[in-house]
């Protein structure tokens, strides 16, 4: 089978699926770059971990690609009962990072800049909840009720 052929069979049922137009953008360009390289679709790990030796940049960049060709692996393996090569790759490591926090004082400076009820909810709702801004963005009022916030 072609490559470029079974990732755009892939990409449409992301589409049919409903997936976010990031993460079709995103597959897209991963997958892209695998099909440039191998024009028939590896059956074999050997071609898949030459690929992913090759990916420069960093170790999250490598882990990225990998993750992508296993998604795109198990679609096949689950519609064509076609081989799943990625299963007999280890999946690439990266060093865990520490994620930079605030401190309590510079927290309360935060909070204590807004100028409005609505930015001070918020950044509060941002500094408890750990969400992220697009998932704050998509709050709505049905959302949200006495002790819980569905995002």
């Amino acid at each position: 089978m072609k490559t470029q052929t079974a990732i755009d069979e892939f990409i449409h049922s992301c589409i049919a699926a409903n997936l976010s137009p990031v993460t079709i953008a995103w597959y897209t360009e991963k997958l892209g770059k695998f099909a440039n390289s191998y024009p028939k679709l590896p059956k074999k790990p050997g071609k898949i971990v030459e690929f992913l030796a090759g990916i420069q940049g960093e170790p999250e960049t490598k882990q990225a690609y990998y993750r992508v060709l296993r998604v795109f692996y198990r679609f096949f393996r689950k519609r064509h009962k076609f081989p799943n090569p990625i299963d007999l790759i280890d999946q690439p490591r990266c060093p865990k990072k520490v994620m930079a926090t605030l401190e309590s004082d510079q927290t309360m400076r935060l909070l204590n800049s807004a100028s409005n009820l609505r930015d001070k909810t918020v950044l509060t709702l941002l500094v408890d909840t750990g969400m992220r801004s697009g998932e704050v963005a998509g709050v709505r009022k049905q959302d949200i009720q006495a002790e819980t916030v569905m995002v």
